[in-house]
């Protein structure tokens, strides 16, 4: 089943030596040691693997993963009331609650963060559908990435702006806007790694020495 997989996605013109060695009667082994390319290959330099390093300290998601969820829950806590006296009349409190009105309903600010969670979870999944795979296939990689990067930015510093608890419905927008950003930048951030280890210098030189029959 293995190597019908690969006679099917490799031409035969462009695959050099293929190995196939069998496991037992359900299982295969492939072993493709070199598939020539159309296209020149690329080299890693220094400057683009201290750039991928640096990102991961940009994208820490201290401000939209770890600030912004605190930030949202202060803001409903300051904006809610307690649900024993009327609407809007006594500050919450930690003995009776907090709530708000969210989605049509009077609810729980716990709740509201858990649907809020659910609602940015759901999108990311839509998202993830309609464009993941173009984090491994095709030349959107750099742009998306860069797109929703910065996407988290503006939202981090968005945070900056909303500071008062009759804001706490654009507290909902850049939190749901935070995660989105946060997770997506650091997917199509991830999908780069084995691109930028393939064609690092090293590896292109073991590769060839490979190639060349001068090592196993």
């Amino acid at each position: 089943m293995i190597l019908e997989f690969f006679l099917r996605i490799l031409p035969v013109s462009r695959v050099q030596q293929l190995k196939v060695t069998s496991m037992n009667e359900k299982t295969e082994k492939v072993l493709v040691n070199q598939v020539a390319s159309d296209a020149p290959q690329c080299t890693t330099t220094r400057k683009e693997l201290w750039s991928y390093y640096v990102y991961y300290v940009g994208n820490n998601g201290l401000s939209g993963f770890n600030f912004g969820p605190s930030q949202f829950q202060n803001l409903l806590f300051l904006a809610g009331y307690d649900p024993m006296h009327e609407p809007f009349t006594v500050a919450c409190s930690s003995d009776n609650g907090c709530v708000l009105p969210y989605l049509g309903q009077v609810r729980d600010i716990n709740s509201i963060v858990l649907l809020t969670n659910g609602i940015s979870f759901a999108i990311q999944a839509a998202l993830m559908l309609a464009i993941g795979a173009w984090a491994d296939y095709g030349c959107w990689r750099p742009n998306i990435t860069v797109f929703f990067t910065l996407l988290a930015v503006g939202v981090s510093f968005g945070w900056l702006g909303v500071d008062n608890p009759e804001h706490w419905h654009a507290g909902v927008a850049l939190y749901t806007l935070g995660l989105i950003a946060y997770q997506c930048s650091l997917t199509f951030w991830t999908a780069a790694f084995p691109g930028l280890a393939r064609d690092l210098p090293d590896v292109q030189e073991s590769l060839a020495t490979l190639n060349a029959g001068q090592k196993s």
